[in-house]
């Protein structure tokens, strides 16, 4: 992917669409801004549409123009799997790369878009590599959505890995400890775990759609009433009543976790799994946070300040940092836009890549088209 001074990151959510604006200058990254559009869906309406409505609005506010902008695709629409692979010939990695993607993702391998993240496994002699695929036709939504908007799309990723670019490069923990993110979103949660250069993630079924439906089977109201229930919650001061309308969900969500987290220990011997930071609006339940603390028995980082990236002047700080428990994604994606992301998979199609290229750099698009000529067509992934 083209790296760009100054991008949007873009988190189409299943309620609403969180943008953030970010400059880099060297190493320092900058806020310019930020916003959350909900998406409305009328009685019998068409949700494509009203997406595509959202962004549009978005776009138009906030005077997106040509700006460069970095979406991303959820855990539940990403086929995603972690395999090793042993270092040999360093020459041949990406080779080897490839041809264990044709073997572990399912389907047509030509109809397909995949990207990886390589990072060092704990053993020292060999990669633990984080596939990533997605069918063609989720990619191409995502684009006409974007170009029916209006807006300059530049680039595809994963929720899970812009969570990991965001917190990665701006959140401070000590260097010898695992790091655990948890993000509950609407349709999946994503458990992913860090430690230095090492990667781990999974994702789970389990979701914040599971605690709408509480609400709606408490309450017996419809799904739309209930989300709206849900929202209103994080200002409730009666925190133990809401925690026992939704304990069967949590009880699933934090077996999960421990199940997983169990598995990543098993893996990792040596882990030092200290620090537990939560993501998503979900969150905002009260007492959830402390709930969670006490059952999984982690020191849990809510995402309320930045530790690196500046907020500039013009923007209403204390906002900001209100919102920023539901940001991380659209953060991670920007981060990634403006070229100082440590996860770089780019699921954009790779003749829609090679257009973007050719329309910003000429000389840069003809290097590609021999790079293609001369390679095989895992080259384009800009993370290889």
């Amino acid at each position: 992917m083209h790296t760009f001074p100054v991008c949007w990151g873009l988190d189409i959510g299943h309620t609403s669409i969180k943008a953030v604006k970010l400059s880099r200058q060297g190493t320092q990254v900058t806020v310019l801004g930020y916003a959350v559009e909900p998406i409305t869906v009328p009685e019998g309406g068409d949700r494509e549409e009203s997406v595509v409505s959202a962004l549009t609005a978005l776009g138009v506010r906030e005077e997106f123009k040509d700006t460069p902008v970095v979406a991303a695709l959820s855990g539940r629409q990403v086929f995603s799997r972690s395999v090793n692979i042993p270092i040999i010939n360093p020459k041949n990695l990406d080779r080897m790369v490839e041809l264990e993607a044709q073997q572990q993702i399912p389907g047509d391998f030509s109809e397909i878009e995949w990207g990886y993240h390589m990072s060092p496994a704990a053993d020292g002699a060999s990669k633990d590599v984080a596939l990533f695929a997605v069918k063609r036709d989720l990619t191409q939504e995502v684009m006409v959505k974007c170009r029916r908007a209006g807006l300059n799309l530049v680039g595809i990723s994963v929720s899970s890995l812009a969570l990991y670019n965001f917190v990665r490069f701006d959140q401070v923990f000590p260097e010898d400890e695992t790091v655990v993110i948890l993000d509950v979103g609407a349709e999946n949660t994503d458990i992913v775990c860090y430690q230095g250069e090492t990667l781990w993630m999974r994702t789970l079924a389990v979701s914040g759609n599971d605690i709408t439906k509480a609400f709606m089977k408490k309450f017996k109201v419809s799904f739309d009433e209930a989300e709206l229930l849900k929202r209103q919650a994080g200002d409730s001061k009666q925190a133990d009543r809401i925690i026992k309308v939704i304990e069967s969900s949590l009880t699933e969500l934090t077996s999960e976790v421990q199940r997983s987290l169990g598995f990543y220990k098993s893996q990792n011997a040596s882990a030092k799994l200290d620090n537990l930071v939560i993501s998503g609006s979900t969150f905002r339940l009260p007492g959830l946070p402390e709930y969670m603390a006490e059952r999984l028995r982690y020191t849990v980082n809510i995402l309320e300040d930045l530790d690196k990236i500046q907020v500039a002047p013009g923007l209403e700080r204390d906002h900001f940092m209100h919102d920023l428990q539901s940001l991380g994604v659209a953060m991670g994606l920007a981060l990634q836009g403006t070229g100082v992301a440590l996860a770089n998979v780019d699921l954009m199609p790779s003749s829609q890549q090679l257009q973007r290229v050719l329309a910003t750099k000429r000389w840069a698009g003809l290097a590609i088209v021999a790079a293609i000529g001369a390679k095989p067509t895992l080259a384009i992934f800009d993370n290889c």
